[in-house]
């Protein structure tokens, strides 16, 4: 998905078979969740959408530590203020910022690091990269390991109902399908 969609998501909810990888591969030179700006990154637990902090569920917590957010070519990103962000961040070649009231629920791997008084968890990155895209000395996921989502990643905007003049603005990452 392009950083710039992406950016523009007031929540991103993700909706993947349990115990499954999910790599998100985010393009383009700088994202920021401040830009709209982003207030949630949910995970469907089977009966709703959840965020995943430090108390999520066994079940939650290992799509949290499975998730990984590729950022190829991003310069910059910046995660925050004021949000919990799950999963592994990939981006060697950015500086990478933490504004205040930001929580990291997984491993940074950056070019460089601004941390304006947030917190990383350092959950480690559990998931699966598929065979395909590793060199060939690396050793691929054994098949017990769970499915790697290939996710589709759209961001949307939706009307609220009539009489709220608000947009609400989110982006579903659901395997083979957007969700509107």
């Amino acid at each position: 998905i392009a950083a710039s969609d992406l950016q523009q998501a007031q929540v991103i909810d993700i909706n993947v078979p349990l115990g499954s990888s999910t790599i998100v591969n985010v393009t383009g030179n700088s994202y920021s969740t401040a830009a709209f700006p982003t207030a949630a990154v949910q995970f469907w637990n089977g009966s709703g959408y959840v965020q995943a902090g430090q108390g999520a569920s066994s079940d939650v917590a290992t799509l949290r530590d499975n998730l990984l957010w590729n950022f190829p070519t991003a310069t910059t990103v910046q995660i925050g203020p004021n949000l919990g962000w799950p999963g592994t961040i990939l981006a060697p070649r950015a500086a990478v910022s933490f504004p205040a009231g930001t929580d990291l629920y997984g491993t940074l791997i950056a070019g460089s690091l601004t941390n304006g008084s947030g917190a990383a968890w350092n959950d480690a990155y559990a998931g699966c990269i598929p065979a395909s895209d590793l060199p060939s000395q690396a050793a691929s996921c054994p098949a017990s390991a769970g499915a790697t989502a290939s996710a589709d990643i759209t961001a949307l905007t939706s009307t609220l109902p009539a009489g709220n003049d608000t947009a609400a603005r989110g982006a579903r990452i659901v395997p083979g399908q957007p969700r509107f």
